[in-house]
């Protein structure tokens, strides 16, 4: 059982390897401790792989990409993730202009935008720009210029005569972690400087967090605290970051799977 357990541990390091301790658990649905010892028995293998705090560093470049992957991230906190999605797409109206990050949050808006007419959405996200597309009422507008090579998303600075001279009326996008003092950040670099521009541009933004990212901190941030208009995260999170949220003066609603 620890063989099996440890081969589909390393099968999802291939295809997700800059997953969270506490996401990795959740996808095998194990304990974190049962995770640990996992991981630090295949360190002795892999000297690629390193663990550091909550954080897993995998630096072999996967070669075997999965259609599946993205879908399977999209599962891990899936029901808090669609709760914070359906809230969320309340803001977005007929004929808005907005931005979607490539974040698997962000995507399960997709179905509650299903009835919106004329919407111009830019996105980063080739699964959601693709789904968006199948509205015909759509238009949708891919910015960045590399494809990443899990084949989901792009970056780069090819965006900015897209988005020049569009009045964007929101940016939906998530996150690796918040604080209110690093604000929202990324792990790659790349990808923050892509979302600090679009916060810049757009008219209001709105972070869709749940629980399991407050508090945790990453290299690259793209907004601070006081650039975000609305948080919407699930109603696990703390009263202690609920409380640091409102203190801010951050529009916060806490969503529940079944309402």
């Amino acid at each position: 059982m620890t063989m099996e357990r440890r081969r589909r541990l390393s099968l999802l390091l291939d295809k997700q390897p800059h997953l969270s301790i506490a996401e990795m658990a959740a996808i095998l649905a194990i304990s974190q401790r049962t995770l640990r010892r996992d991981l630090n028995a295949l360190t002795l293998d892999n000297p690629s792989l390193r663990i550091d705090g909550d954080a897993i560093y995998f630096d072999r470049p996967s070669t075997n990409h999965d259609e599946g992957s993205f879908f399977l991230h999209s599962q891990v906190n899936g029901n808090a993730k669609r709760s914070i999605a359906r809230w969320a797409a309340d803001l977005v109206n007929d004929g808005d202009t907005i931005f979607m990050d490539a974040s698997t949050t962000v995507y399960h808006m997709v179905p509650f935008l299903a009835e919106r007419r004329n919407l111009v959405i830019l996105t980063n996200g080739l699964e959601t720009g693709r789904c968006l597309a199948a509205n015909t009422s759509n238009t949708v507008l891919l910015i960045g210029g590399v494809v990443r090579p899990d084949g989901y998303s792009v970056f780069g600075p090819l965006y900015e005569p897209v988005v020049r001279n569009r009045h964007i009326t929101a940016a939906f996008l998530s996150c690796k972690g918040f604080s209110l003092a690093a604000g929202l950040t990324e792990a790659d670099a790349n990808e923050a400087a892509m979302k600090s521009q679009l916060v810049g541009l757009a008219q209001s933004t709105v972070a869709l967090i749940d629980c399991s990212k407050f508090g945790r901190v990453y290299q690259a941030p793209f907004a601070r605290a006081g650039q975000v208009t609305h948080i919407f995260s699930d109603d696990r999170l703390e009263p202690y970051w609920a409380q640091q949220v409102q203190e801010a003066s951050i529009v916060l609603t806490l969503c529940h799977p079944s309402s």
